[in-house]
């Protein structure tokens, strides 16, 4: 059998993890496939900055680590990807990856918003100790916050006016948006 033009062989893990180590560009791994990652905006940016720098405050002394856009997860099918932030418990699985996380945070785009709420979405609900994956959006002020439920998840959407509650931490949205609007005025709806 042969494979198309734009198709590789699928690699195994540890190939991957060989492949990412040695590149320059980051990529996920799904289904043995590696998957080059683009960009994100100022804004994106910025808000997974924020949004890191406020789980680190309110829950280092718990004994977590909060992890950036730059450490892998692994879930349990095997796929790999690197969230914009997730905070983990226990000791690390690997040096070069995570494979458990109790909150995990991607930030939407255009781009990304397709993979977000469906492929990782059922990823992620496959990891053992997950209590919530939040889909953060730019270009308006709402936060869906998905958690497990006996079937699939069970989606609540924070505004402006609410507080999200993450294990007692409690952020504020209309504070952590306007921050955002202090850091990266919104100038259009490619945010």
């Amino acid at each position: 059998m042969t494979t198309g033009a734009d198709e590789q062989p699928p690699l195994s893990f540890e190939e991957y993890l060989r492949f990412e180590h040695l590149s320059d560009v980051r990529h996920e791994y799904v289904g043995g496939q590696v998957i080059a990652m683009t960009g994100g905006s100022v804004r994106h940016g910025q808000m997974s900055q924020l949004l890191s720098a406020l789980l680190l405050q309110g829950m280092e002394a718990r004994g977590c680590r909060v992890q950036s856009h730059d450490t892998k997860l692994r879930v349990p099918t095997g796929a790999t990807y690197y969230p914009d932030v997730f905070v983990s418990w226990g000791p690390p699985a690997d040096t070069h990856y995570e494979d458990d996380a109790r909150w995990v945070v991607e930030v939407l785009s255009d781009s990304t918003r397709d993979k977000d709420e469906r492929e990782k979405s059922v990823a992620y609900l496959k990891l053992p100790s997950i209590r919530g994956y939040l889909l953060v959006e730019t270009t308006s002020r709402t936060i869906q916050l998905r958690t497990p439920a006996e079937v699939g998840w069970h989606i609540r959407y924070f505004h402006e006016d609410d507080v999200l509650d993450l294990d007692g931490l409690q952020i504020k949205v209309r504070d952590l948006y306007d921050r955002l609007d202090r850091l990266a005025p919104s100038t259009s709806s490619l945010d």
